[in-house]
């Protein structure tokens, strides 16, 4: 029986990507984000304090996805 390919599961895939790659990306260019300024907070400042949490948001989420093939591959041998 040939199934196609969930297309939630494949945005969900990339979601996780991106959330990772953003927040690594954040910290690799936090020299731009960390200095004085006047006014408003600045958007590099607010990315980069937001970006522990993008990791760990997409590393939960790969968490999640791998633990949801396994039981679809344990359903198809069962």
């Amino acid at each position: 029986m040939s199934r196609g390919i969930n297309p939630f599961i494949v945005v969900l895939w990339l979601m996780a990507a991106a959330l990772i790659g953003g927040g690594v990306s954040a910290f690799l260019n936090a020299n731009l984000a960390i200095g004085p300024s006047s006014g408003a907070m600045p958007l590099p400042f607010v990315i980069f304090s937001l970006a522990p949490y993008a990791i760990l948001g997409g590393i939960i989420a790969v968490i999640c996805l791998l633990l949801w093939h396994a039981t679809q591959w344990q359903r198809r041998r069962g």
